[in-house]
């Protein structure tokens, strides 16, 4: 079975996600805060809330896997991907980082030599 940890997965794009996976009988985790108006959990995943700008609650997601897949929907920017990312690499062992297509190289790609430095690459 599949198992899927969604950054953000009760609103929009991530209980889509969510919805998707849930159908094809994967086993889903999503990470959200847990406000009101980001609506109810979706049926059948389960639940973990905390601030995805606290590296520690981030990495309590260790605790949830391992994980076979890994959606980011909270991500802003490639510099909250990348602490996310270091958050949960000691836990998953692989991450990636895709700038929006609007972030300019300049701040994208030492982000990217950070990261892979980061993951010994």
């Amino acid at each position: 079975m599949t198992r899927l940890l969604i950054l953000g997965g009760s609103w929009f794009l991530g209980r889509a996600i969510a919805d998707a996976a849930t159908a094809r009988q994967w086993d889903v985790t999503i990470f959200r805060r847990g406000r009101a108006e980001s609506g109810a959990d979706p049926a059948n995943v389960r639940t973990v809330r905390g601030d995805y700008g606290d590296p520690r609650d981030v990495a309590r997601l260790a605790d949830h896997g391992p994980f076979d897949l890994v959606v980011d929907n909270l991500a802003f920017t490639p510099r909250e991907t990348l602490a996310t990312a270091a958050a949960l690499e000691p836990h998953f062992g692989c991450a990636s980082i895709r700038p929006r297509s609007d972030e300019t190289p300049e701040v994208a790609e030492p982000l990217r030599q950070r990261l892979g430095a980061m993951l010994g690459r």
